[in-house]
């Protein structure tokens, strides 16, 4: 009888075990997409930031504040228009002492 017992208490040891290394690699594989969650959006902002940079002049020359008040006053543009208005035309002046004038 002791040796049944035996072989049972070193099965539960086993699978306890095996648990154990699954919950490890489980929790390893979840720290991994969460890392290349974080890469992937951090590679994306700066591409996109370059795009904008691009494309807005002296854009190193403007706050944070100035960069998100100029996109808000395109899309705002853009939605009295319509994004797929082809011949859509914005001008975009910038003042440093006074901010943005969108006309």
């Amino acid at each position: 009888m002791d040796t049944q017992m035996e072989k049972l208490l070193a099965a539960q040891e086993r699978a306890l075990q095996q648990k154990n290394e699954a919950d490890r690699k489980a929790k390893q594989a979840k720290k991994q997409i969460e890392d290349l969650k974080r890469k992937r959006r951090t590679q994306r902002l700066i591409v996109r930031g370059a795009i904008l940079e691009k494309f807005i002049p002296d854009a190193e020359t403007l706050s944070d504040d100035d960069v998100s008040a100029l996109l808000s006053g395109l899309l705002n543009k853009l939605g009295n228009y319509g994004r797929s208005e082809s011949s859509l035309c914005l001008v975009v002046v910038i003042r440093p002492a006074s901010g943005l004038v969108f006309s």
